[in-house]
């Protein structure tokens, strides 16, 4: 019949039993032919299983205590994060970290070395008491090298007039945005230990600041390993692009949700141990996937908390506010390259003083956690 030599031709993959019966059986029933094929497929399914059983990350190897275990060949590179190195600070902030108890909020912003109006308008809003009042954030700006070193004397001229940058030992590039990221949290685990509540910004960000305290609810004692962002999930790994990446870097077909890293409030509880496991993390130069993707699932008990407040396109952010004025939802968004910064937060703070007055007090809401 036909289905016997296709049979037998499917049973020469399962060994020598397929050579047993191509020798001594010569008729083969249909529910033969059934039970060969059935078996050929619980052969493969039980070696997809093995896999995934063992696989980088698995549950299975985190419980064994294992990690980043391979099936690829012993010559993948495998690259260990150098933070101590390209981690180090070569300019620091005049008075370190201070007081910070002081300060109702740490802002750690990412900064590129030549923005320096970015940061001028940062300290002119965020920095500045009378605009934030009754509320006081501690603005420390971090960046790298310069790849023009003529640069480097206006930095450094910069820090001796405001005291407030901190710089990497490392050249100042998009690629190497996950170096910055790192040095960021080491600075501030070594050096703000009192901080109240942690906001990493792009100095491109728009935020109500006043919207945030007043409707920002720091978790109880119990909860602290918890960071709040927009969250990206099932996003998909590209291997060509502007955002390509291999897969003797990242042999997954989607990164673990991660934090669109524009602005992110992060506790201070995991701090430390956010820096710490990101030095023993294979580098990835993806920042935000990175630090809030691979790092934060490597540390198994730290979870993502969706910002629903804050809008990850600002033409969402106009349109709600157009619609809706000061009940709109959103209290930040990044502002396009051009935009008016300073005339739009000074569109808030009117908006605000319409609705609430000059003299609202902090909210029970942020100062009762405190």
């Amino acid at each position: 019949m036909a289905y016997d030599s296709v049979h037998i031709r499917a049973c020469r993959h399962v060994g020598p039993f397929g050579l047993f019966l191509k020798k001594h059986i010569n008729i083969i029933s249909l529910m033969q032919f059934v039970v060969c094929i059935f078996f050929l497929l619980l052969m493969k399914l039980f070696e997809i299983s093995l896999r995934d059983l063992l696989e980088e990350n698995s549950m299975f190897l985190r419980l064994l205590g294992a990690k980043r275990w391979s099936f690829t060949n012993s010559t993948s590179r495998v690259t260990i994060y150098a933070s101590d190195e390209e981690t180090n600070s070569l300019l620091e902030t005049r008075d370190m970290c201070g007081d910070v108890s002081g300060y109702d909020a740490l802002v750690i912003v990412h900064t590129a070395v030549t923005h320096f109006q970015h940061r001028q308008r940062y300290r002119d809003t965020y920095g500045n008491f009378d605009f934030t009042r009754p509320y006081r954030l501690k603005i420390v700006f971090f960046l790298g090298l310069p790849s023009d070193p003529s640069l480097q004397s206006e930095i450094l001229r910069e820090n001796t007039q405001d005291g407030d940058t901190v710089q990497g030992n490392f050249t100042d590039t998009y690629r190497n945005l996950t170096y910055k990221a790192v040095m960021a949290y080491r600075w501030v685990s070594q050096n703000c230990r009192r901080v109240k509540v942690i906001l990493k910004m792009d100095d491109d960000v728009i935020l109500d600041v006043h919207r945030f305290f007043e409707e920002f609810v720091l978790p109880p004692i119990y909860q602290q390993e918890l960071i709040f962002c927009h969250i990206w999930t099932l996003a998909e790994v590209e291997r060509t692009g502007k955002w390509g990446i291999s897969l003797q870097d990242y042999r997954g077909e989607y990164y673990p949700p991660y934090c669109s890293g524009f602005i992110v409030v992060v506790m201070p509880a995991i701090v430390e141990d956010l820096y710490e496991t990101a030095r023993d993390t294979p580098f990835l130069w993806l920042d935000d996937v990175f630090i809030y993707g691979v790092v934060r699932q490597e540390m198994r008990d730290v979870q993502l908390v969706n910002l629903d407040e804050v809008a990850f396109r600002e033409e969402h952010y106009k349109a709600c506010y157009k619609q809706y004025g000061y009940r709109c939802k959103y209290w930040a968004t990044v502002l396009p390259e051009g935009q008016e910064f300073i005339s739009m937060l000074l569109s808030l703070r009117a908006e605000r003083l319409r609705v609430w007055g000059p003299e609202k007090p902090k909210t029970d809401n942020y100062t009762a956690m405190l």
